[in-house]
Formats: C-alpha cells, sequence, structure tokens
C-alpha cells in the first residue's frame, strides 16, 4: 500500500497535496501505527520533507501534528484556498474515474485544506460534480445524506456498472455471431446470375452452350466469289 503513495522528490505545492492525500488513503485503514507509518514515509520523500518526517519518528505519536506541520510549511493560505476550489468545489469526476476513489479523493482534499462546510454541504457538492453517467444510477436510489452513505452509493454503481458491461458484452457477442457480408454476397450473387445466363446460351449451329450462332467458331465464313463484279443478273463483262 505504501508503493501507491507517490515518491515526493521536490516541494511543489500541487506535489505534495497529492502526497498528502494518497497518504490520508492509506492511514485512514489504520494497519500500522502512526510513528510506523511516519517511519515508511520517509522512504517515499526527500529534502526538506524527509528532515520534518525525521524530526517526529521516535517523538511524535500522532501522525496529524507532522501533516499539519507540512501543510503549513508548503501550503500557505492563498494556495490552499486556490486548491479549495480546483480540488473540491470544482472538482468535477472523471468518465473513467471509479466513484469511489474519487470520493475518497474529494474527502481527504477537504480534510487536508480545512473545508469550512458541513458534511452535508460537501455531500451536495460532490453530488452536483459526478459524471453525468453516474448520476443516472441515482434516479431510483436514496439520496446519500453522508460521506458514509456516498461510499455505499459507490458500491451500489460499482456493481450496477458491471452488470451493465457483461449485458453490453454478451450483446455484442450474440451480434458478432450473426453478422454477414452483404457486399461479398452480393458480388457472389452478381456473379452466379451471370454464369447462369451464359449456361442458357446455346448454339443452334454446333448445339454446344455458352454461344450463339453468329459467334460460333465452327461456323463456315462465306467469302465472296473473286472476279465477280456483279451486275443483278450476274452477267460478266
Amino acid at each position: 500500500l505504501i508503493s501507491a503513495i507517490p515518491v515526493l522528490s521536490v516541494t511543489d505545492p500541487e506535489e505534495i497535496l497529492t502526497f498528502l492525500i494518497r497518504a490520508k488513503g492509506v492511514f485512514d485503514l489504520k494497519l500500522v501505527s502512526d510513528s510506523e507509518f511516519m517511519a515508511l514515509l520517509v522512504s517515499r520523500t526527500s529534502g526538506r520533507i524527509t528532515q520534518i518526517l525525521g524530526a517526529h519518528v521516535g517523538t511524535t505519536q500522532c501522525w496529524g501534528l507532522v501533516q499539519t506541520e507540512i501543510i503549513s510549511t508548503f501550503l500557505p493560505c492563498r494556495v490552499k484556498e486556490r486548491f479549495l476550489a480546483s480540488h473540491v468545489l470544482e472538482r468535477f469526476q472523471s468518465p473513467g474515474e471509479d466513484l469511489n476513489s474519487y470520493v475518497m479523493s474529494v474527502v481527504a482534499a477537504a480534510d487536508i485544506l480545512g473545508f469550512s462546510g458541513s458534511e452535508a454541504q460537501l455531500v451536495q457538492r460532490m453530488l452536483q460534480n459526478l459524471h453525468p453517467k453516474v448520476k443516472s444510477y441515482l434516479l431510483f436510489a436514496t439520496r446519500p445524506e453522508s460521506i458514509k452513505d456516498l461510499f455505499s452509493l459507490a458500491t451500489t454503481v460499482a456493481e450496477a456498472v458491471a452488470v451493465e458491461n457483461q449485458r453490453k458484452r454478451t450483446a455484442a457477442s450474440a451480434q458478432q455471431g450473426c453478422v454477414s457480408r452483404p457486399v461479398a454476397s452480393g458480388m457472389v450473387i452478381g456473379q452466379t446470375t451471370a454464369a447462369t445466363a451464359d449456361s442458357r446460351r446455346r448454339c443452334w449451329g454446333c448445339g454446344a452452350p455458352g454461344h450463339n450462332l453468329r459467334d460460333c467458331p465452327s461456323r463456315p465464313h462465306q467469302r465472296r466469289a473473286p472476279g465477280s463484279s456483279g451486275n443483278d443478273l450476274g452477267a460478266r463483262e
């Protein structure tokens, strides 16, 4: 799980916020103590962040205090206000983003940046910023009123999406089995019709199929007698 937290090698505010959001997602699982968690984070940082963590490892028993120091050092008020808009208030769900991941990201950012509204207001904001396709699943669902309700909704939506995707795959497989090739069929029909027409033609002279009398190769060519200039009576001068 620690590997899911990006390595923080610079002091860019955007990357520090991303680092803290991912770290909160792992910390909230409560798999290790605060001190052990901070010791693990040391390997994911460098520079000033590493110095802050190193100073608290073994002496501070609360990750929250260390997080507050990092925020006050690298995220001044004007930066936090800007991030509140981009990462909470106007954080729209991406088309392919999992709803559970989206909720976790916004909730973590709101906590780190000090969102001053109520939980119900935060839930309302996230519902407004959901992707339209996800909103379609809310038509017959109970409207969430809390963060817990949102996570329950995320589970329901994930199940509905899985069923829909399976239905689409089944329908696509069935359709592929019935697909015909109209162009190729038309060509075959045209060729067959032409061949049938040729087979019905039969020479009156030799009796062979496939040609008419005038095209018969065995028909003798009539040649005019030489020297007959030919008047109407056949007389010669």
